[in-house]
């Protein structure tokens, strides 16, 4: 409780009976679980309340890909590439994990000796091995410069919107601090064309070709490989619950709003003002970038 304030106005936040109340704006957040729950609903801004029951479906159907595949859409266990991105974002002193999942410790976070701090919409485990609060990235429930370290593993591509929580994320990162990005790259394909011949070869062609096999509900043919890389899983059983979730309308799929690529993600920081100061392609569509925030004297390029 020591960390959290108003996710709204960052007041000073008073335990109660079964719930939250902020000293300042008087708002109350229940608890439940023992975490308080800090989301807004409805939400106060304007545009997240015309997407926010588009990010409750996507959320429900997130929820059964967790618990019918955790392997394939959980970041559990020694993961290789879980591991990289701990060494990309050289994890140390407060760590802020957003979006950090239902699982009880992603394991990203299981190597260093700082602080790990993480949030999600969803409960998840009734006991988490990291400090943990129900709360979106659009309204951090922290005070300004908390953070030396703040994640986006694999969860920026489900926020409804990703200019406001990465200025939150910048809000609450110390000016020696860095926001860390990581995100799958997806084939852009027209539905009525096929991929530019750029995007048909190697794993782009292995992607599309699973995509549209993802589509037409041809999981039994698909390659372990490309089911992996999918999220699928290995067992073609894992897949099967994927047939019975549907695209919301105005979604890329059944579980995110929109797809990152590096464009997108540069031009989404510097509007947050954030310097990237590397982008690592790590194989096999995985992205990995670092930046920090723009100094008051830092001229913007």
């Amino acid at each position: 409780m020591s960390l959290l304030v108003c996710p709204v106005c960052h007041g000073e936040l008073r335990t109660a009976a079964s719930s939250v109340e902020c000293a300042a704006c008087r708002r109350n957040y229940p608890v439940r679980t023992g975490h308080p729950d800090l989301i807004l609903n409805p939400a106060p801004d304007q545009e997240l309340a015309e997407k926010w029951r588009l990010w409750e479906r996507l959320q429900e159907n997130g929820e059964v890909s967790y618990a019918r595949a955790p392997k394939a859409n959980l970041s559990i266990g020694r993961r290789a590439d879980a591991r990289a991105f701990a060494g990309f974002c050289k994890l140390e002193g407060m760590v802020l994990d957003v979006g950090c999942g239902p699982q009880r410790l992603p394991s990203y976070g299981s190597d260093f000796a700082g602080t790990l701090v993480g949030i999600d919409p969803l409960v998840g485990s009734a006991r988490r091995d990291f400090l943990f609060a129900m709360a979106i990235g659009e309204y951090l429930p922290f005070r300004d410069a908390t953070f030396d370290r703040v994640l986006f593993a694999t969860s920026l591509d489900h926020v409804m919107s990703p200019g406001m929580v990465l200025r939150e994320a910048r809000r609450v990162t110390k000016p020696s601090g860095s926001v860390n990005l990581w995100f799958g790259l997806v084939p852009h394909c027209d539905e009525e064309a096929d991929c530019a011949p750029a995007e048909r070869s190697g794993v782009g062609r292995q992607l599309h070709t699973a995509l549209r096999m993802l589509v037409n509900g041809e999981f039994r043919l698909l390659g372990a490989v490309a089911r992996e890389r999918l999220g699928i899983g290995i067992a073609g059983r894992s897949a099967k619950y994927l047939k019975h979730l549907e695209r919301p309308e105005g979604a890329m799929d059944q579980f995110h709003a929109f797809h990152l690529d590096i464009p997108m993600a540069e031009n989404l920081l510097s509007g947050a003002d954030l310097v990237i100061d590397e982008i690592a392609d790590c194989g096999d569509g995985n992205v990995f970038v670092r930046s920090r925030p723009r100094a008051a004297d830092e001229v913007r390029r």
